[in-house]
């Protein structure tokens, strides 16, 4: 499932790619999965679990965007490059 848009403190934020979630469902539960920006998520039904890796990679871009690089490192630091390359 491509993502193309993102809302972060009600702004639409185009993505600069779309990010594809791998959609399962696992025991009733769905679950949305970006391997890249270490993404899980999860609803009842595949919308929900969509719109709340939405919600997870507005979250991570807010934290990533705010906290200095000095204050990273390993995964965190590559991280933080994935998510500020994002959007346009």
């Amino acid at each position: 499932m491509p993502i193309t848009e993102i809302e972060i403190d009600s702004e639409k934020r185009q993505l600069r790619r779309p990010i594809l979630l791998e959609v399962t469902q696992e025991e009733g539960v769905y679950i949305a999965e970006n391997k890249t920006l270490n993404v899980v998520a999860s609803g009842d039904t595949p919308d929900e679990a969509i719109a709340d890796a939405k919600e997870t990679v507005a979250n991570d871009f807010r934290f990533y965007s705010k906290t200095p690089e000095s204050k990273l490192i390993g995964l965190g630091a590559k991280l933080k490059q994935v998510y500020i390359n994002l959007f346009d």
